[in-house]
This record gives structure tokens, C-alpha cells and sequence, in this order.
């Protein structure tokens, strides 16, 4: 891979990061605002769980994308 091409596909990877990371926090803001006012949550737990794994293989993608950076050097 060209390293322009790497450098954009880590900015890319670090955006998704980012952006899940916010979802979450938000999703987990809901759930706890849902359980304080006494509201079913069990939807809004369960998509919190599948974020927090999409948030695992961001993380796991990044990883990857900068070890390849770092053999491409």
C-alpha cells in the first residue's frame, strides 16, 4: 500500500474510532437516563452491547492499520 494511501486509511480509522466512541457514550447516557426514570431498556442494553463490540473490532482494525504503518517505514 502507498503510504499516501496508508496515511488516509489510518485518518480513516481514527475517524470511525472516534465516532464510535461518541455513539457509545451516547448509547450509554440513554440506557442509564432509560433504568434512572424507570423504562424498559433491554433494546436499548442490547445495542449498546453491539456498539461496544463494533467499538472492539475499530479498535482491532486501528491496531492492524498501524502495524502496517510501522512495517511500511
Amino acid at each position: 500500500m502507498s503510504d499516501e494511501l496508508t496515511k488516509r486509511h489510518l485518518a480513516l480509522a481514527i475517524h470511525h474510532l472516534k465516532k464510535g466512541e461518541r455513539l457509545v457514550q451516547e448509547q450509554q447516557q440513554r440506557v442509564e437516563y432509560l433504568d434512572k426514570n424507570g423504562h424498559e431498556a433491554t433494546s436499548s442494553k442490547r445495542f449498546l452491547g453491539l456498539l461496544i463490540q463494533t467499538l472492539t473490532l475499530m479498535r482491532e482494525h486501528l491496531a492492524q492499520v498501524e502495524r502496517e504503518r510501522q512495517l511500511g517505514d
